[in-house]
């Protein structure tokens, strides 16, 4: 019978203050992406109404559907980012729990042996850097997506 008691130690407690700090910049990129994303599109959106003739032959406002499409975008903007910072604290956190119970298989394991650590593996960072750079795909993209979208109404606006 093996008394391992799986603690916390100082090592696991600093990994998870980075992993959290990490996880606020993180977070903070895909806010400011995503906002960068949603001043992107009533541009594009106004040269494309503008040239529609039904807005020269009836009375509908260009600025109030412009706005109507820029309020909904800042929902469905400020839903996806919530579903992405839960994501990433999860996707984060799970690494260091994941270090963690491999640690204590190999402490506990029946043949006795040393287990040798790389230093990320002792500070439960070893899966980190793979899943930072998953993580920041997502800000990545977006900030990829709204160069294209201000390409695309360079385009459309020197037309």
């Amino acid at each position: 019978m093996n008394d391992y008691d799986d603690k916390l130690t100082w090592r696991d407690v600093l990994a998870y203050l980075l992993v959290y700090s990490l996880w606020i910049v993180v977070s903070a990129a895909a806010a400011y992406a995503l906002m960068l994303l949603r001043s992107a599109f009533p541009v594009p959106l106004t040269v494309l109404l503008a040239r529609n003739p039904y807005f020269h032959t009836h009375t509908v406002e260009l600025r109030g559907i412009i706005n109507s499409v820029d309020r909904l975008l800042l929902i469905v903007l400020a839903v996806v980012w919530i579903v992405f910072i839960l994501w990433v604290e999860e996707f984060f956190r799970a690494s260091i729990v994941r270090s963690r119970e491999r640690r204590a298989r190999a402490r506990i394991s029946a043949d006795g042996a040393p287990v040798a650590e790389t230093g990320l593996q002792r500070w439960s960072l070893d899966l980190f850097p793979r899943r930072l750079a998953i993580a920041a795909a997502f800000p990545a993209s977006a900030l990829v997506i709204y160069a294209l979208i201000e390409g695309i109404t360079l385009l459309m606006v020197r037309s």
